[in-house]
């Protein structure tokens, strides 16, 4: 029980304290029950997304096809919540609110997903939950939330801008997904030997903090400065 609860605490902790430092940069704060149900909607697409991944991994022995229909699957996952939810929401009054509902469903899919992977059966010794626990933490949650900002910054722009709407309407969805598949191959094609190659770890640790730094200097004062029509519920 207190093992569980220590996994409980390492899954979900850097999220919320993601959560609260995007929350921080917001000038007009959402609804507390709107952050808490977006960000637990966010934990619960984990579980279609994990069936349809198994079921993917069942029909189809290529690489290839398995990570590129996993990444997929989740930045669908993710964004389902969004559309399903927060697009029928009196909420959604400005731009920004798009992109930070987007960020909130990834770090609800980031906690739980970090959290199943912490009860894997196949981390039996303390060295490999510790290499684990650091990669994902350090890694796996910038880049959900750096592919659904940048989803959620074009969703936006599609959403409140009906006369761009044509322009922007696949191009979030296709660099998130670039992004996250990148992500996954690079993790994957390093496996065990990730932890020897200590440039590409410092390369790595380096580069997905940045992109965040640089998607919220860029995205989200745009969004703030963008002039736009709110469309009719």
């Amino acid at each position: 029980m207190i093992s569980f609860i220590i996994l409980f605490v390492l899954a979900i902790v850097p999220s919320l304290i993601w959560l609260m430092f995007y929350l921080r940069k917001d000038a007009h704060p959402e609804p507390n029950w709107m952050i808490t149900k977006i960000f637990l909607y966010g934990c619960l697409a984990v579980v279609p997304a994990m069936l349809f991944e198994i079921g993917l991994g069942a029909i189809s022995q290529n690489q290839i096809t398995i990570l590129l229909g996993a990444v997929l699957i989740e930045e669908t996952a993710k964004y389902l919540v969004i559309r399903w939810i927060v697009y029928r929401s009196l909420e959604l009054d400005e731009p920004v609110d798009l992109m930070l509902y987007m960020v909130i469903s990834a770090l609800g899919f980031a906690a739980l997903e970090n959290l199943l992977f912490l009860l894997s059966p196949q981390l039996t010794s303390l060295s490999s939950l510790v290499s684990v626990t650091t990669l994902r933490f350090a890694t796996a949650i910038f880049v959900h939330t750096l592919s659904s900002g940048i989803m959620g910054y074009f969703l936006a722009r599609n959403y409140f801008n009906p006369q761009k709407r044509k322009t922007f309407s696949w191009l979030g969805f296709i660099l998130a997904i670039a992004l996250h598949a990148f992500y996954n191959g690079f993790i994957i094609t390093l496996g065990n030997e990730f932890w020897a190659h200590s440039y590409l770890i410092l390369g790595l640790f380096s580069v997905l903090p940045l992109g965040l730094i640089l998607l919220h200097i860029f995205s989200f004062k745009k969004l703030k400065k963008m002039k736009f029509i709110i469309p009719q519920k």
